[in-house]
């Protein structure tokens, strides 16, 4: 096994000029203040890892050496036998061999070689790099004829953002066939990415199609700027993300798209759209939803489970095409933040994923989002479809609906209810333009409120502290929400809400158990100004939050009851590959064994208060490079 042991290091590269020819020097430092001291224009670094407590030699001498960048590689691949200074970095080239002798050189570009990935060797006299070689480029698989076609608009005003996206993709399906040939899962999104993101232009007007257009650009670039950065050859390319300039962050790129991938996958195999979908078959109750007491044995059934048909969905064949891959990149400005064509983690996710803060497990509610998105676009009527609208208002005051629409009217209701300040909802008088502007209003409070919801139960396993801890430990990194923390009381007690709908009780235990948890919170973290307020909010206003929790209960109830199955939650948190050792990934050390669940792992490994950039980079190696589904 190989372990991260022998801290930080900074490989810094600089550009000079001497009697008119460019030359390319290089330093290896162990502290970053050296490398600002010796910063110029031209420099770029990376920081990169000790492995097995290797040091970082000096290169002020005129003495002959290579660096052999390789990868990317799990760590644990690399046998113990094979000497020289071994270091790991978070770029796609994330092995880096410092080699003091041509033997041990040798013994590494064989192994390299053996390995069948790309790799660039620098041959230094001093720090002076003298010479470089690249892996011979191998002949690709030629880019797929559908990214060539112009995307289908007759909208001149696209025209620019369009030939600026075919490139971009075209660029980047290219480059990750060359960069990650270890992962051809990555090329094959890109390529479905295309295709469902033509047939969603299809199907929007041109301001929403400019939009998604210039959306999915920027995901694009931002994704090719920070994983394929640092790639052969290395000294014609940087990184965006200054402090990771030379050799990019390929590997926590990597580590984005498969925790992606894993939930879109684990959620694709829940089939809960298709579940839904059979209720337009299944009778609903006598007497509707609506009418219903919060304790019937009605709202006991697993209502995605438990009706004709259902069953069938488990061994059926998926088809992931109509679901729209998420392009996934770090970004300093929109932190954790989803669209309908991209998902985006904040900067500071690279260097701090260890602790509760910055956990990468936040990821689960932009995803959650989606799900959410979806579900509410199947049962709300569109505010601009007159049809649809007359649709759902006529569905209300029937005796017996099928389920399915009796989901659309209770949904319609919880809308009603939950944005209600007059009391008008208890009598059932709802007309068209008053249900469009209800949808329009308030589509974006309801949306949260039920991801809230859906993330609690799934990714948290319903357990009230942890939930509690992670969400309103992220919210204390965050500036200037003052002015939201109401909302963000809100959608926790929803969300806890939702273990006790049964209760007579129930409002006002979860009032008392947030106020608990809040209580614990402040204590381990005395700095978070937010949950101090949160706490005074609550407190003061505990009958505002109790009467608001109350107008939410219906939305609460559709999440717990129509969109959640302790099936599925336990499908989300499965392991696919059995263990050898309860230690198999623990302790920085890279074992034999792989992360089969990113979801399990994130939730046992970023729990620490205080940054760790060390522990950061083991977390993002065992998510990178986890077990394919």
């Amino acid at each position: 096994m190989r372990k991260l042991l022998g801290g930080t290091h900074f490989l810094h590269l600089r550009r000079c000029f001497k009697a008119g020819k460019v030359e390319y020097r290089v330093s290896l430092e162990s502290r970053f203040d050296d490398v600002l001291a010796k910063w110029e224009s031209s420099s770029r670094v990376s920081p990169i890892f000790s492995i097995d407590r290797a040091s970082a030699l000096s290169l002020s001498d005129r003495r002959k050496r290579w660096i052999v960048f390789c990868g990317p590689v799990f760590p644990g691949a690399v046998p113990r036998s094979l000497k020289g200074e071994f270091f790991v970095s978070l770029g796609a080239y994330n092995l880096v061999f410092l080699c003091d002798s041509r033997s041990i050189r040798d013994r590494v570009v064989e192994f390299t070689g053996a390995l069948g990935v790309p790799f660039e060797e620098w041959c230094l006299r001093g720090e002076r790099i003298v010479e470089t070689k690249v892996t011979p480029c191998r002949n690709p698989a030629e880019i797929p004829a559908q990214l060539r076609k112009s995307l289908e608009t007759t909208q001149d005003a696209l025209e620019p953002a369009s030939r600026e996206y075919l490139t971009l993709v075209m660029t980047a399906v290219g480059r990750a066939q060359r960069a990650f040939p270890s992962f051809p899962d990555l090329c094959e999104d890109f390529v479905r990415f295309d295709r469902t993101f033509r047939a969603a232009l299809k199907k929007t007007d041109s301001v929403v199609d400019q939009g998604l257009v210039v959306t999915a650009n920027a995901a694009i670039s931002r994704f090719s700027s920070q994983a394929y950065s640092g790639t052969s050859p290395i000294l014609e390319s940087e990184c965006h993300y200054w402090t990771h300039s030379l050799l990019g962050i390929g590997v926590a790129s990597m580590a984005l798209v498969r925790v992606r991938q894993f939930m879109e996958c684990r959620l694709d195999q829940a089939r809960i759209f298709d579940r839904l979908e059979m209720l337009r078959a299944v009778d609903g109750p006598n007497p509707t939803l609506v009418q219903l007491a919060r304790n019937d044995p009605y709202w006991r059934r697993d209502h995605l489970f438990d009706h004709p048909g259902q069953g069938e969905l488990e061994t059926s064949p998926r088809d992931l095409d109509d679901l729209l891959p998420l392009i996934t990149c770090f970004s300093g400005r929109d932190g954790f933040r989803s669209t309908q064509v991209s998902l985006s983690a904040p900067l500071e996710l690279v260097s701090s994923c260890n602790t509760v803060s910055w956990t990468p497990l936040t990821i689960t509610h932009e995803i959650s989002h989606r799900v959410i998105e979806g579900v509410l676009g199947t049962l709300l009527p569109h505010p601009d479809d007159d049809n649809q609208i007359e649709e759902v208002l006529d569905l209300f005051g029937a005796d017996r609906l099928k389920l399915f629409d009796d989901l659309r009217t209770f949904l319609v209701f919880a809308l009603w209810r939950s944005c209600d300040q007059d009391g008008d909802a208890d009598r059932y008088e709802l007309e068209a333009e008053k249900l469009r502007e209800l949808i329009r209003a308030h589509h974006s409070q309801v949306n949260e409120v039920m991801t809230h919801v859906f993330d609690f139960l799934y990714f948290y396993a319903g357990d009230d502290k942890s939930y509690i801890q992670s969400i309103w430990a992220s919210w204390g990194v965050i500036p200037n929400i003052q002015d939201r923390i109401a909302h963000y009381i809100l959608r926790s007690l929803c969300a806890l809400y939702s273990n006790h709908l049964r209760r007579a009780d129930g409002q006002k235990h979860v009032c008392r158990t947030f106020d608990r948890l809040l209580k614990d919170l402040e204590t381990e973290y005395p700095k978070n100004k937010y949950v101090r307020e949160a706490r005074s909010q609550l407190r003061k206003s505990k009958s505002h939050f109790l009467d608001q929790l109350d107008r939410h209960r219906e939305l609460v109830q559709v999440v717990r009851h129509f969109l959640y199955s302790p099936r599925i939650e336990k499908l989300l948190r499965s392991e696919t590959v059995a263990r050898s050792r309860k230690d198999a990934v623990a302790g920085n050390v890279f074992a034999d064994d792989r992360v089969s669940n990113p979801l399990s792992f994130m939730d046992s490994q970023a729990g620490d208060k205080s940054r760790h950039l060390v522990r950061s980079v083991w977390i993002l190696h065992q998510l990178a490079f986890s077990e394919a589904e």
